[in-house]
């Protein structure tokens, strides 16, 4: 629970006032990861005060937590969807007018 709660802060730090982040962000995502972020926290919460109740639903509280961060949320697929419309090395050198690196010259029987 702590570690869920010193993450979202540094988020935050992170975050506010565009400190560490790109100015452009956008103000969804930065939502997104905070929901991520503050969702297992909450989650142990509950499921601490439901053990003073049941024990055995409070395990299965506990159970569910990592299920939950297993499966991609949509920050993980935002991500995703960046990193694949990133440029490639081969790509970048074409488009600055360089001829690369002399590895990227090399047929891949020479390499």
């Amino acid at each position: 629970m702590i570690t869920g709660l010193v993450l979202q802060l540094l988020w935050r730090y992170a975050t506010s006032s565009y400190r560490l982040v790109d100015k452009e962000i956008d103000p969804k995502l930065v939502r997104r990861a905070t929901r991520r972020n503050l969702m297992a926290p909450l989650i142990y919460l509950l499921a601490i005060g439901i053990s003073f109740l049941s024990v055995q639903i409070s395990l299965i509280f506990f159970i569910v937590v990592p299920i939950l961060y297993i499966f991609p949320g949509r920050i993980d697929r935002h991500w995703t969807l960046r990193h694949t419309h990133r440029v490639s090395p081969h790509q970048d050198a074409d488009l600055s007018g360089d001829e690369g690196s002399p590895l990227s010259r090399m047929s891949p029987e020479e390499r």
